[in-house]
């Protein structure tokens, strides 16, 4: 599963510019499943893996603040028994 983030896709912030600085990432599953995430950029294959659930970076720094950024999530071992898994996704960006 993938989800994307679109800083200018926000009503107040379509016009911004800049360059980004920092983002950090938590990942929240409601399941005990394991699920390996990656946060990537579109413009570049760089993806850097979220850590037990969160990840801090500056791996996307000079990278323009209107480029899409995706959260990939891999599930793991899952089984025909587990409930749905909701993954709540909290993406926080930091530009100049």
């Amino acid at each position: 599963m993938e989800q994307s983030f679109r800083i200018t896709e926000i009503p107040q912030l379509r016009s911004i510019s800049g360059t980004i600085s920092a983002i950090s990432v938590q990942v929240m599953p409601t399941s005990s499943v394991q699920i390996d995430s990656y946060l990537c950029a579109e413009s570049t294959a760089l993806c850097v893996p979220v850590i037990n659930g969160r990840v801090y970076t500056k791996a996307f720094n000079d990278l323009s603040v209107a480029t899409p950024l995706y959260v990939k999530h891999q599930v793991g071992q899952w089984q025909a028994g587990n409930s749905p898994t909701y993954i709540k996704v909290q993406l926080n960006i930091w530009w100049q």
